[in-house]
């Protein structure tokens, strides 16, 4: 949630920002007094806290005001910017933003009211002296627009989302924060939305106001990451054209024997985008929606190649020539064949990005670091997890000067028409990538970032998509034998991911895929991981640890899942990994903190995660949340780090500790916009604090309790190595 930073004067992000929360106020927020975690939030409940008013007055206030003086600066210093179209519109959702505050103000709030000098709203100075600039000179520069905010959102009718409840996307902050955004794409039971009419058009006011604010810094705003972004697409396809070359000089010299096929029409429309987007013209820096139109970028080319390879997947011809023997085959069906595979292997081993955009989060950081009132770490050797927490405050200081990237990703998917239509990341362009290699004594191990492979259209359906069952099974082709794993962190016991998890389950049972796949389920949402609800006060040491066996034994009804075959040998390992656990890192201490507490669960997953390594022995692995932006990234960032210590105790390198930080923020850069959730951050840097002073005391037992955990030697016998 937002933290509230009262001060002298407000920036006009912050005070759009206070207004839209009032806002939301609506019939169904009843006052209560926000809780101690809350006093200090952005949410429409701390307007009707009666302990608050007087802060709130304050804050209220400030927003005037600075509504007013950024008004006026805009007239006075720039006025040749009121000509401009978008500039307009922006300043239209200012004033649509104020004019309901205002009326929720007098109708909700008891702000104001104590005074017998203020009748209305309108008596208190700062906000009638806003009102009489408006009204002398912004209002006759409006006068001839009309708000189509509908219009611009595919003729969205506000008939169609009255009464449409809110379960799911409660409030506004929930959306600048991100959370759920899926919602926005998937349908409830009875198709209807998880979102209605005054949610949309809120944000579509906030996307407006954010058109015409300046961030004064290009080369760490979100101009900038569009540029890397269309580049990472450039290099994808780039990459993948190149390994599968020798495979389509063969597959046209037998397409134009067969033009009329829909197979071949949509595979050389796959690779045709798939040449555009590797085309150095097409890189372009196209910063906004607006420009986009003018010419099309890598992204967009790679996104039709994706579109095209499913279409060819789903093409009736390729479904015969799954069900045809290899001798019957037709030679342009093999040559498609083994060119479908080869694509669909590409597309999910690609890799991104990283030396342009470790450079970008460093200059983040940089220019940051100017804003923030953290002060660097100044210890000759400092911690490298307390270095991280302030190269964490930098960045989002910055973030704070720009747009919401949340709410931008948000009404463009409304913009292009994709909202409704199902959540799909892969389709959303979150395209796998290889992070690193685990190299063992008889394997290497490709480490991926990867979302859920999913589609899902309503809350209780999802559906593996297809490019990735062909990937898998392109995994035995040609005399191989290689294997993925999966690490799902979704939650199965929840509403709006239980459905995903179970789809991914029966998928791993499919006979022709549980050679290749294999899946194991840690749940990193439940009560019970985040130790809340009843399991908050339970700090006795031995009593937990039987809660963390008996979770794990409890498997689906507790959101685990773990193969039914390695039942018996996976719960003794699970009993011993705590007990080893309790004794390296935690000194056998009888009672545990809350922090404590969480930081045992995430190292038990660790070792968990090993073991599935250990068992499975596979080629390819993700630890896979929903879309791998949060939870997934901090998740693979943990177990990168945990390895990393493991393998040696020498000081860090700065490419090592780079690989970190891209692996930690790329994904929400380049996806969402924004930094990775604070909450998944910290968690991160609570446990590794505790897993590296474990380690440095008590190495030698922790490696000689590992010898009789893991049967291939793991982690001793690992090394890491940068994708590349």
């Amino acid at each position: 949630m937002k933290q509230l930073k009262l001060k002298d004067a407000l920036s006009i992000l912050e005070a759009v920002d206070f207004l839209s929360s009032l806002s939301e106020i609506d019939v169904t927020i009843s006052s209560r007094a926000l809780s101690i975690d809350e006093k200090d939030t952005l949410h429409p409940h701390r307007w009707l806290d009666q302990q608050l008013i007087h802060k709130n007055q304050e804050l209220v206030a400030q927003s005037f005001t600075s509504i007013l003086h950024y008004l006026q600066e805009l007239q006075e210093k720039h006025s040749e910017q009121l000509q401009d179209e978008h500039v307009l519109k922006g300043i239209q959702s200012i004033l649509a933003i104020l004019d309901e505050a205002a009326q929720k103000i007098e109708k909700f709030t008891e702000l104001f009211k104590e005074s017998p000098a203020l009748n209305s709203l309108m008596d208190l100075e700062e906000y009638r002296k806003l009102q009489e600039y408006i009204a002398s000179f912004i209002l006759p520069r409006l006068s001839e627009r009309a708000e189509s905010w509908e219009e611009d959102l595919l003729g969205i009718k506000q008939e169609e989302l009255m009464g449409v409840s809110k379960k799911g996307l409660r409030d506004l902050e929930d959306i600048k924060e991100d959370k759920l955004y899926d919602l926005f794409f998937v349908k409830k039971h009875d198709k209807k939305p998880f979102y209605d009419y005054d949610m949309v058009r809120r944000l579509k006011l906030l996307y407006d106001f954010d058109q015409i604010v300046e961030t004064g810094q290009e080369e760490t705003s979100f101009i900038r990451i569009r540029q890397l972004q269309d580049k990472d697409f450039h290099q994808k396809a780039a990459s993948i054209l190149a390994g599968s070359s020798y495979l389509i000089g063969g597959f046209y010299k037998e397409a134009m024997k067969m033009k009329g096929v829909p197979l071949v029409a949509s595979m050389n429309k796959a690779l045709m985008a798939l040449m555009l987007a590797a085309n150095p013209r097409s890189w372009h820096s196209a910063s906004t929606l607006q420009e986009s139109h003018l010419f099309k970028s890598s992204a967009e080319y790679f996104g039709d190649f994706h579109f095209y390879l499913r279409e060819s997947l789903h093409s009736s011809e390729y479904k015969k020539m799954l069900s045809l023997k290899s001798e019957t085959t037709p030679l342009l069906y093999a040559h498609c064949f083994t060119l479908i595979h080869k694509l669909c292997a590409g597309y999910f081993l690609s890799m991104s990005l990283q030396k342009e955009m470790v450079s970008f989060i460093r200059r983040m950081i940089h220019v940051g670091s100017k804003m923030t009132q953290v002060k660097e770490p100044t210890d000759k050797f400092p911690s490298l997890w307390k270095e991280l927490l302030w190269e964490d405050d930098s960045i989002r200081q910055v973030l704070q000067k720009q747009p919401n990237g949340p709410i931008r990703c948000t009404i463009e998917s409304f913009l292009k028409g994709d909202i409704g239509k199902g959540w799909d990341p892969l389709s959303h362009k979150n395209v796998p990538s290889h992070l690193f290699t685990l190299m063992g004594k008889n394997k290497e191990i490709a480490f991926l970032r990867m979302p859920a492979p999913l589609m899902q259209k309503s809350i209780q359906v999802a559906e593996v998509p297809s490019e990735f069952e062909q990937f898998l099974k392109g995994c035995l082709l040609e005399d191989k034998h290689e294997k993925f794993l999966l690490v799902n962190l979704q939650d199965r016991t929840s509403w709006e991911e239980h459905a995903r998890s179970e789809s991914l389950e029966n998928f791993s049972k499919k006979e022709e895929i549980r050679e290749v796949f294999s899946l194991i389920g840690l749940p990193k949402k439940t009560d019970f991981y985040f130790q809340k609800e009843h399991y908050h006060d339970l700090d006795e040491a031995s009593a937990f640890i039987d809660q963390i066996v008996e979770q794990f034994e409890g498997r689906e009804q507790c959101g685990f899942y773990w193969p039914a075959t390695q039942t018996k040998e996976s719960n003794a390992f699970a009993k011993s990994a705590v007990s080893m656990i309790h004794a390296v890192f935690f000194d056998q201490r009888k009672k545990l903190t809350l922090i404590e507490r969480q930081s045992f669960i995430e190292i038990f997953y660790f070792f968990l995660i090993l073991k599935s390594i250990d068992l499975y022995q596979p080629d390819y692995m993700a630890l896979s949340c929903k879309d791998s932006i949060d939870t997934g990234a901090a998740a693979s960032g943990g177990f990168f780090s945990y390895l990393r210590m493991m393998i040696s105790d020498k000081p860090w390198k700065e490419e090592e500790k780079d690989l970190l930080l891209w692996i930690l923020y790329a994904p929400a850069l380049f996806f969402r916009e924004r930094a990775i959730h604070k909450t998944d951050l910290n968690r991160l840097v609570n446990t590794m604090n505790v897993f590296q002073e474990g380690i440095l005391e008590n190495r030698s037992l922790l490696l000689k309790e590992c010898k009789k955990l893991y049967k291939e030697g793991l982690p001793e016998s690992v090394e890491i190595k940068k994708a590349g």
